[in-house]
């Protein structure tokens, strides 16, 4: 009897402790959990840009779309307004062939712009459908980049007037409409953290990809998706990256009347203004009166464009 009694007491000793420290300790991990969920959704998207470059298209299938433009004085000026304005932590460019010009250089050798240069596999199929152009090529590496790292992708023709840290903790997706009215959304300015739900639908979309259609999964897909699931993400309006619109793009250079005080940026629409954005110089900027000069003039203010000037003319 007293060897039941002994044993008793032994385990009471033993197994009493045990249990009560399981108890305390798993209620302790089970709101150390949810706390660490709660400190995860509240986290603002990061802040890190990425632009992507050097996305070649294959020869036998540009006549579909337009062809790339060489990396230009826009894109080093675009990428110079991102570092100022955004300020960001970390600042990536993602590429498959690296650029070869006289202003990619300059910009590499900038040393504040200061960005980490991150190599890219060539896109060459999505779900078994090919991939052709360098466009639809980026399409999909933005989705991929943010999905994995979060932070704010932008086009290498975005401008970028203000810093965005009001727009951080708005959803955990961010991004903008390119035409307000029939439902599109821009994918040239995104905002997200990293592996969202929002952004995974996009990319799984592209399992009815067609390569045939230019701007359907970048634009009417995630237009789209908004309605579907607007808990997922906060779509802003047409003026905060996306105006002056596609349609409207001579309103850059063939006027000065477009007051853009409330646009965070401006996708400056390459495609349709290249022919411009190339010619552009310094001294062009500084004195000319249509809204890009003043835009320029804005982000970057005079003082970049009359230093750009001296360091063009020591190298002629």
């Amino acid at each position: 009897m007293w060897k039941f009694e002994y044993l008793s007491k032994i385990l009471a000793v033993i197994i009493l402790p045990v249990i009560l420290l399981y108890y305390f300790l798993w209620n302790d991990v089970k709101v150390l959990g949810t706390q660490l969920l709660t400190d995860e959704i509240r986290k603002p998207i990061p802040l890190i840009v990425h632009f992507i470059v050097g996305q070649i298209d294959q020869k036998t299938e540009t006549h579909y779309f337009k062809h790339t433009t060489p990396f230009g004085i826009i894109n080093y000026l675009t990428f110079l307004a991102a570092r100022r304005n955004l300020r960001p932590k970390k600042f990536f460019v993602h590429f498959y062939e690296e650029p070869n010009t006289f202003w990619w250089n300059i910009t590499k050798q900038d040393r504040e712009i200061n960005f980490s240069l991150i190599k890219t596999r060539l896109v060459e199929n999505i779900f078994g459908h090919p991939v052709y152009h360098h466009s639809h090529r980026s399409d999909i590496l933005r989705l991929e980049i943010l999905l994995k790292y979060g932070g704010i992708y932008l086009d290498t023709d975005v401008l970028t007037f203000r810093s965005f840290n009001s727009l951080m903790n708005l959803s955990d997706v961010v991004m903008g409409y390119q035409n307000d009215k029939e439902g599109i959304i821009g994918s040239s300015v995104i905002l997200s953290k990293k592996n969202t739900a929002f952004l995974r639908r996009i990319y799984d979309a592209y399992q009815s990809y067609d390569y045939t259609c230019w701007a359907c999964h970048a634009t009417a897909v995630p237009g789209k998706l908004a309605q579907m699931y607007p808990q997922e993400v906060v779509v802003l309006p047409m003026n905060a990256f996306f105006l002056p619109r596609w349609s409207e793009a001579n309103r850059f250079f063939g006027s000065n009347d477009y007051n853009f005080t409330s646009n965070f940026a401006s996708h400056l629409w390459n495609t349709q203004t290249n022919d411009y954005l190339s010619k552009l110089t310094p001294d062009i900027i500084l004195n000319g009166n249509f809204t890009l000069a003043r835009m320029l003039r804005k982000a970057l203010g005079n003082d970049t464009f009359h230093i750009l000037k001296s360091l063009l003319t020591d190298k002629s």
